[in-house]
């Protein structure tokens, strides 16, 4: 996977996917279509850092990642990500996931990242989320989609373990040999 940053001939394509009814439900907008002109403006909304995630072969667009609310005091910001639904199970945004975390710790006094990962979407993860992150917090029947509540997560990840992990983690998704650093 490779990131480049969003352009706006994006939007198209951004809007439609976070709109989709078989996403859309379960992303920001909860289902309901935003007019493209309040997409927009959202889109950028205390963002800090947004990149789009392509394949390497042929640029194709699989999804989105995301820096979000940061604090540069306190030291955090929260990570968003978001793929199509042909990708979504493979797990490809990891390596693109990885690569904005490794930028972020790289270039800003960050401490910690933080995602709001609702129930539903654990399971798109796998056990690849427990190397990268620690449950914090757990808000009980926070989030109703789909005629249910469900419980929203909310993971962290600090500087010091991803220096720890970053080492073995970043030549395997650079396909390196390890030249990262």
């Amino acid at each position: 996977m490779r990131l480049r940053p969003v352009h706006q001939a994006d939007y198209a394509w951004l809007y439609s996917i976070e709109c989709d009814p078989t996403i859309g439900v379960w992303w920001r907008w909860g289902g309901s279509t935003p007019s493209p002109e309040q997409f927009a403006q959202a889109l950028w909304q205390n963002v800090l850092l947004q990149l789009v995630v392509t394949s390497m072969d042929d640029s194709e667009v699989v999804g989105v990642v995301n820096a979000h609310n940061a604090d540069f005091v306190s030291g955090f910001a929260h990570l968003g990500l978001l793929a199509t639904p042909e990708y979504r199970e493979y797990g490809v945004l990891f390596d693109g996931l990885a690569l904005i975390i490794d930028f972020l710790f790289s270039n800003w006094p960050l401490r910690k990242l933080y995602a709001e990962v609702a129930e539903y979407s654990l399971s798109s993860f796998g056990n690849s989320l427990s190397k990268f992150a620690l449950t914090e917090a757990v808000y009980r029947e926070k989030i109703y989609r789909m005629g249910r509540y469900w419980d929203q997560h909310v993971l962290v990840l600090d500087r010091d373990h991803w220096v720890d992990i970053s080492t073995d983690l970043m030549p395997f998704v650079l396909g390196t040999s390890g030249e990262h650093r």
